[in-house]
């Protein structure tokens, strides 16, 4: 019974120093495979540091390479290739930012009086939405004018054409004057500085302090 037990403690013992040797070397091989793997990668791509290698097994590092390889790939086609170019900079933006006027005298009298009948006729709708809103065309020095003349201190709007520097000037209430002129390219009225839209400058001070909308 005695030499029963002293066997089987000497094949525990020894089991323990087997497991013991083959955990060793699965230690060293693993670190040598990390090693291998710092050598032959180091000087290629990016710096390894110790803080990033997890690499535990053959399977760990053929991982650990194949991501190696793809994030220095990624990195040197970003460092060579040039930035996308900007498109519509410089000048020619600012310059499309401001509108080509007709210069022509003849064809700007004539749509500059068309779009005071256009107007008119958007805004005829909103005289019985409000007990104060007159609408009266008149002539002067500088050309047709339509004005809009409202209740009190509410103000007059007036659309005033000038046929000598071809331009319409919108006197607001709300927003201050503002000059427009007739763009050759898309046949609307746009500001000279900035090229909004006269309708829809018009149209925001008007329902600012009036009844109703225009309809154009």
């Amino acid at each position: 019974m005695l030499r029963s037990v002293s066997r089987m403690h000497q094949k525990l013992h020894m089991t323990r120093r087997f497991l013991g040797a083959a955990t060793a070397g699965a230690r060293t091989s693993s670190h040598r495979l990390v090693g291998e793997a710092v050598e032959k990668w180091k000087y290629r791509y990016l710096p390894i540091t110790s803080s990033n290698l997890f690499v535990v097994s053959s399977t760990s590092l053929r991982s650990f390479q194949s991501s190696a390889t793809v994030e220095a790939q990624r990195r040197r086609r970003g460092g060579d290739s040039a930035a996308p170019p900007v498109m519509g900079g410089g000048d020619n933006e600012s310059h499309s930012a401001r509108p080509t006027p007709v210069k022509d005298r003849d064809i700007f009298l004539a749509a500059a009086k068309k779009e005071l009948d256009r107007v008119e006729a958007a805004i005829e709708p909103m005289k019985s939405c409000n007990d104060v809103f007159d609408v009266t065309r008149s002539t002067n020095d500088e050309g047709d004018q339509l004005s809009i003349r409202l209740k009190g201190s509410d103000g007059t709007f007036t659309l005033q054409i000038d046929g000598r520097n071809c331009t319409m000037n919108l006197s607001s209430p709300v927003s201050g004057v503002y000059t427009y002129v007739l763009c050759s390219r898309t046949n609307a009225w746009l500001g000279m500085d900035d090229a909004h839209i006269m309708e829809g400058m018009l149209t925001r001070d008007l329902i600012r302090i009036c009844n109703g909308v225009p309809k154009f």
